[in-house]
């Protein structure tokens, strides 16, 4: 693949500022190129007790709840963009669910947050966007986060 062939551009997101600005960024890259814009969230099946997120509406089940306030959040925040867009909500391990909804639509590019978490954290939880850049088939755009101090 060429680099800028960007015909599809996945972005995961899960309703936090970082992933609204790489939302935004992708949204910036897909109205440049006149690329398809897939807008991704995962719905973690490790949570644990996801019973008390469906309290609000106990006649949902977990997926089913998390999957309707995960397509209001990507709607409110492209509701200020200015380009059509495709939801997609999965249920899965996120680092995983990216590369495989990736590798189905065929994605070219995938820009994804970092989330900026300490060296023990990440070590201990491991980095769902340094897991999508090891296995990812396509290119990937890192949103760092702002001012974060660098360490080497």
């Amino acid at each position: 693949m060429n680099s800028g062939n960007w015909n599809t551009i996945l972005v995961p997101y899960d309703s936090s500022q970082m992933a609204n600005k790489a939302l935004i960024r992708a949204s910036e890259i897909a109205k440049t190129f006149n690329s398809r814009l897939i807008v991704l969230t995962v719905v973690d099946i490790s949570f644990p007790y996801p019973e008390l997120f469906a309290i609000d509406n106990p006649e949902k089940n977990y997926f089913e709840t998390m999957r309707d306030l995960a397509m209001e959040r990507i709607d409110q925040v492209m509701k200020k963009m200015d380009i059509e867009y495709e939801k997609v909500v999965v249920r899965g391990k996120p680092s995983q669910a990216i590369v495989e909804v990736a590798d189905q639509v065929n994605a070219d590019l995938i820009v994804i947050a970092r989330k900026g978490e300490s060296g023990f954290v990440r070590t201990l939880l491991g980095s769902v966007s340094q897991s999508v850049i090891v296995h990812a088939k396509c290119e990937c755009l890192v949103i760092p986060p702002e001012n974060e101090p660098r360490s080497y």
